[in-house]
């Protein structure tokens, strides 16, 4: 679809999650993308190395820009730091799919959410780990039910 649209096709990897990382990962992309016809104008070439004006094409190695971005969001009160646990999401997701509900970090489980600036900050300070969620401002809209 790029080629189509005079568009760029680039490939970033997303190697931030390490606990799942593939051994030669970037390469076996490569190859299935290859043996689909399909070759990026920019982007990783292999395991270490990447072409292009774009870069850099693995996330871990974009840290920096992704910092200035969630402090922007955040200034402008469009994202929050969220102090859950691997724990608490755990249990959360257990009790929503034991009430066959839609599971996920939202309304009355964004426990977090709501924090002020002040005890957020104050749970940076004691070395609070946290993660920045984006701010949703829209309601989940409700389907109309039919008899």
């Amino acid at each position: 679809m790029a080629k189509q649209t005079g568009g760029v096709f680039f490939l970033r990897v997303e190697d931030t999650d390490q606990k799942r990382e593939v051994e030669n990962g970037v390469t076996g992309i490569i190859e299935s993308l290859r043996d689909f016809g399909l070759t990026p104008d920019e982007g990783m070439i292999n395991e270490t190395e990447e072409i292009g004006e774009y870069g850099p094409y693995k996330q871990s190695l974009r840290k920096d820009i992704y910092q200035a971005y969630a402090k922007h969001l955040l200034e402008q009160g469009k994202a929050y730091p969220c102090f859950a646990t691997p724990e608490e999401l755990d249990e959360m997701r257990a009790k929503q799919e034991a009430a066959k509900i839609r599971p996920g970090y939202y309304g009355v489980w964004a426990k977090y959410r709501n924090l002020t600036v002040e005890e957020a900050a104050e749970r940076i300070k004691n070395g609070d780990s946290y993660i920045i969620r984006l701010k949703s401002t829209r309601k989940r809209r409700q389907k109309n039910k039919t008899s």
